[in-house]
């Protein structure tokens, strides 16, 4: 039995909004919106940045399942999000100057079964959101989580905040495109 690292795709569809609600196609503030890809997935949507001053702060959860041969206890684990921000309108560029203040940060919990969010350190601190050329120019960044107290089949419940103000007027907004979860999982070989 060895073990190797094993990507596990966190489908947007199942995001939520912090109260637990599904997300829509409209902007809400303080929450992402679910929107279609011309490819036929799916991205999740900041609110945009109303002009100079206007501080976004969005917030949205995705749930994973860590996979039942996870090395239970192993400090490998690490997530990953495409992310950039992007012009309101799809179409103008987000250069780097007019970016303020832009931070992307995780946080992981653990429910239990009374109701309550055990939380699991994040071990990587805020990193910047990347600005976008083009929108097909997006980033991945990595955040490393503490897993030694993670278990097979446990459901986390990854929180990822997206906060930034524009010096400008494109009406900026973070734009997550996929997310991964990266785990030390045992392969079985057959005798």
């Amino acid at each position: 039995m060895s073990t190797s690292n094993a990507s596990i795709g966190m489908p947007l569809f199942n995001a939520r909004a912090t109260d637990g609600s599904q997300l829509t196609s409209q902007p809400k503030p303080g929450s992402f919106q679910l929107l279609p890809t011309p490819a036929g997935g799916f991205a999740l949507i900041s609110e945009p940045a109303a002009g100079t001053g206007f501080i976004v702060t969005d917030t949205v959860i995705l749930p994973v399942v860590v996979p039942s041969n996870y090395v239970a206890g192993a400090n490998a684990l690490s997530l990953n999000l495409n992310v950039a921000a992007v012009s309101q309108n799809k179409s103008a560029n987000v250069p780097r100057s007019i970016l303020l203040n832009s931070t992307v940060s995780v946080s992981v919990g653990r429910p239990n079964a009374d109701g309550s969010v055990t939380a699991i350190p994040v071990t990587t601190p805020a990193q910047n959101m990347p600005a976008a050329g083009p929108v097909a120019d997006y980033s991945e960044l990595t955040f490393d989580i503490n897993g030694s107290s993670i278990n097979p089949g446990d459901l986390l419940l990854v929180s990822v905040q997206a906060q930034f103000s524009e010096a400008g007027t494109v009406q900026t907004q973070a734009m997550i495109c996929a997310a991964q979860l990266v785990a030390a999982v045992q392969n079985y070989q057959a005798a």
